[in-house]
């Protein structure tokens, strides 16, 4: 196999793997009820795409391969914080049983999540009387 084979292979795998990145970042940004967000963990920001699901906060990585969701916080014990807004960029401290990250992302998206979070079916540990 000469190096030109060598070398349109490399490419040709290179040219499919960003036609499937550029394909998944844009299934992730049209989805609906989405939300661009950045999360910090361990003292670095990640740029990434929130869902609200019914069950839990997903949050998806914009610079991965995966389809699986990089971060998942279950809604019954999903706690939000507000730290600050600046130029209209709300930042949270976001987490549940588990995991607790900050959030960044617009003060829309922020107003969403509170209202997703609040809006949680109760709890079934809840006793009226």
């Amino acid at each position: 196999m000469s190096w030109q084979s060598v070398a349109l292979i490399v490419v040709l795998v290179l040219l499919a793997l960003l036609i499937y990145f550029l394909a998944r970042v844009r299934y992730l940004f049209n989805q609906w009820g989405s939300s661009q967000a950045a999360v910090r963990r361990q003292h670095r920001w990640h740029t990434g795409v929130v869902f609200f699901r019914t069950d839990a906060l997903e949050w998806f990585r914009v610079a991965s391969l995966s389809w699986r969701p990089a971060l998942r916080l279950d809604r019954r014990s999903l706690s939000i914080n507000l730290v600050k807004v600046r130029d209209d960029i709300a930042t949270a401290r976001v987490g549940d049983a588990h995991t607790e990250i900050d959030m960044a992302m617009s003060c829309q998206a922020h107003t969403a999540l509170v209202a997703w979070a609040d809006s949680a079916p109760p709890r079934g540990d809840w006793v009226l009387f």
